[in-house]
């Protein structure tokens, strides 16, 4: 947790709920599903 924390990153992937459940309650940083990152790109690439 200290090495995500000290590189300050915007948001966090993975796809274990396990690891987003913990990751939620250590880190202030938004964590996501790999897949919605790839959702993302996909609605810019239309606009």
């Amino acid at each position: 947790m200290e090495t995500i924390r000290s590189v300050h990153p915007e948001e966090l992937a993975t796809d274990c709920l396990s690891c987003r459940i913990q990751f939620n309650q250590c880190i202030p940083v938004k964590v996501v599903h790999p897949v919605e990152i790839l959702a993302r790109s996909y609605a810019l690439r239309k606009a």
